[in-house]
């Protein structure tokens, strides 16, 4: 696998994380940075959890995996997005009878040393309902490509 041969090479410019188990509340129609405090790899310190900063120049790769969960099925539906900010962003819907959506977001941006790259998400329902972010398969991984 190509993230392998990634991650054990001397050169990797990057990280792998993933958060630790538990459950997040979200705050119903805010920004939400989610912390993947359970840090695989990051050989050269440039993720803490929360941002990503470039260490140099180049063009890096991102994926994230996020999952969300209603706390009741019955209710109306719940919109929102989940953001690599300045990559890339995908919006997702549950419907009245889901309960559980995974959301995955990649991309490749162009940054410079010191530009920062995270993960943030916003929930939406009316009436407000909890949203909790389920940790387990929820990952937040980039590398640089050049």
């Amino acid at each position: 696998m190509v993230l392998d041969w990634i991650a054990s090479s001397k050169r990797f410019v990057g990280f792998l994380s993933k958060p630790f188990p538990s459950t997040l509340i979200l705050t119903n129609r805010s920004l939400n940075v989610v912390d993947f405090g359970n840090i695989l790899k990051d050989p050269n310190n440039s993720f803490d959890g929360q941002d990503f900063t470039a260490p140099e120049d180049g063009y890096y790769y991102f994926e994230t995996q996020v999952g969300f969960e209603k706390d009741q099925v019955d209710i109306p539906d719940l919109t929102g997005f989940v953001s690599l900010q300045n990559v890339n962003a995908a919006h997702y819907r549950l419907m009245i009878n889901d309960r559980r959506v995974s959301v995955k977001v990649s991309g490749i941006a162009e940054l410079t040393t010191g530009d920062v790259v995270r993960v943030v998400v916003l929930a939406d329902s009316n009436p407000i309902v909890s949203v909790m972010l389920q940790s387990g398969g929820m990952y937040f991984n980039g590398y640089k490509i050049n």
